[in-house]
């Protein structure tokens, strides 16, 4: 496991920022910064995604996500909240339901979204919304 914070280091953030300026003008984004941050997985020097199928991968960044509340949980005795965006895409239903559960036993506080309501069907522990020309539906 790698981490990489979004910028080089060795060159430091505010430089790197400064020489991007124009550039990120013109692209209307910034390349550079905390935003830009990731950890890159490996198996033999290889990152995941030349292992592992995309639903993996999801997979694998789900468990860290939930690796991280925990740690946060017993470090310091209060629940986070867990905010996840299309958690379906990528992943089959078996998964998905398994996922689902586990963060359920977290008991932290959950916002799922996802792009077909059908995919994330609310159980008895949770609440569905449904946000529609800017209004908010409560799912049945």
């Amino acid at each position: 496991m790698e981490y990489y914070p979004g910028w080089d280091e060795a060159v430091g953030l505010k430089s790197q920022l400064q020489d991007a300026w124009f550039k990120d003008i013109k692209r209307q984004h910034t390349s550079v910064g905390p935003q830009r941050a990731d950890i890159y997985l490996r198996i033999n020097e290889t990152n995941l995604d030349k292992w592992c199928s995309r639903g993996q991968q999801k997979l694998a960044a789900a468990a860290l996500l939930l690796a991280q509340l925990l740690f946060l949980k017993a470090n310091n005795d209060k629940n986070s909240i867990l905010l996840i965006d299309d958690l379906p895409s990528e992943l089959d239903d078996e998964n998905r339901q398994y996922f689902l559960h586990l963060v359920a036993n977290t008991k932290s506080q959950s916002f799922i979204t996802a792009t077909n309501r059908d995919l994330l069907q609310p159980a008895s522990y949770c609440h569905g919304f449904h946000v529609k020309h800017g209004g908010l539906e409560k799912m049945l």
